[in-house]
């Protein structure tokens, strides 16, 4: 089976797990058809924190990861890797969007609410100026500092249109392909739950249509963010509690969408994790899941129970 034919899913590990448990880090693949999964981390920093994959939407064998060090890409489906040339403080990398009509046009995501944008295929990079105001509950004293941006997405129908989930920052908006960003969460707030961000999504069949998804489950707008409201989820605990991580739409099918959520597992409790060689049970710390394929549909809607999942790529 030559390189060009062979359909590849990729799997990060960030090593965030519980404490007591075994911590993970890496990035792993899978061929369509195989049951095996290789570590693929040459020239990758060590111990690599894979917390986003983005594989090129028309060249496959090009793919990028967000590593704790930065992006790396790699132009042979992850044989080897090379760091991408930019300026962005040695930050971590947490969202990777490709344009969804000029692929040449990229955008990553990093903590501090950094993101930055590359007109030519990942060769030169600039920084955006993400000047927004954070709701006053996050920015208080003992909020999380980092507002990273876990995800980014773009309007298919106008790729100008951005949207970015911040981690305890809310949902930030740009309509003119990053160059200026309002935030869409401000209101008032008792706690930072709902402001909480971990994914977002653009909804292809309806103008105006946005899903958001966090610690407080799943928001949706059908204005461009200026309004949201909430849907209701069944909880995953006693609790109430309907903690979400991310959300896509199905490929081929946009009203049907995928949310990953988190629950907490029974100390006992184990998911397929990947491992080099075949499947091993392992405590679930996957974060990242890439699949080029729609042969793989099914291993990508049986992600660990961390893992983001982020794109079925058709070929």
């Amino acid at each position: 089976m030559t390189a060009h034919r062979t359909s590849f899913v990729y799997v990060g590990l960030a090593g965030e797990t519980a404490p007591g448990r075994p911590i993970k880090s890496g990035l792993y693949r899978m061929a369509s058809g195989d049951d095996r999964w290789e570590l693929v981390t040459r020239g990758l920093p060590e111990a690599p924190a894979i917390r986003a994959i983005a594989t090129h939407p028309e060249h496959s064998e090009i793919v990028y990861v967000g590593t704790q060090a930065g992006p790396y890409r790699s132009t042979d489906h992850g044989e080897r890797w090379e760091r991408v040339a930019i300026s962005d403080h040695g930050l971590p990398v947490w969202s990777l969007l490709f344009d969804p009509r000029d692929s040449s046009v990229m955008y990553a995501g990093y903590e501090n609410c950094e993101i930055f944008r590359s007109e030519d295929g990942g060769e030169r990079w600039q920084q955006l100026p993400v000047t927004v105001r954070f709701p006053e509950v996050t920015v208080a004293p003992g909020a999380n500092p980092a507002k990273r941006v876990l995800e980014l997405a773009a309007n298919p129908a106008n790729p100008s249109e951005l949207y970015g989930a911040i981690e305890v920052g809310g949902v930030i908006r740009s309509l003119d392909g990053g160059e200026h960003w309002d935030n869409m969460s401000h209101g008032q707030y008792v706690n930072d739950d709902t402001v909480d961000m971990h994914g977002v999504l653009v909804g292809r069949w309806r103008p105006g249509l946005v899903f958001a998804i966090g610690r407080a489950g799943l928001f949706s707008s059908t204005d461009q963010g200026e309004h949201w409201a909430s849907a209701r989820l069944e909880p995953l605990n006693p609790k109430g509690q309907t903690y979400c991580r991310d959300i896509r739409e199905v490929p081929g099918d946009p009203k049907t969408i995928w949310g990953g959520r988190r629950r907490v597992l029974p100390e006992r409790t184990r998911r397929p994790v990947p491992q080099h060689g075949r499947r091993r049970d392992l405590e679930p710390d996957g974060h990242g899941v890439q699949a080029e394929d729609d042969d793989v549909q099914r291993r990508v809607r049986s992600a660990p129970a961390h893992a983001h999942v982020l794109r079925v790529q058709r070929r």
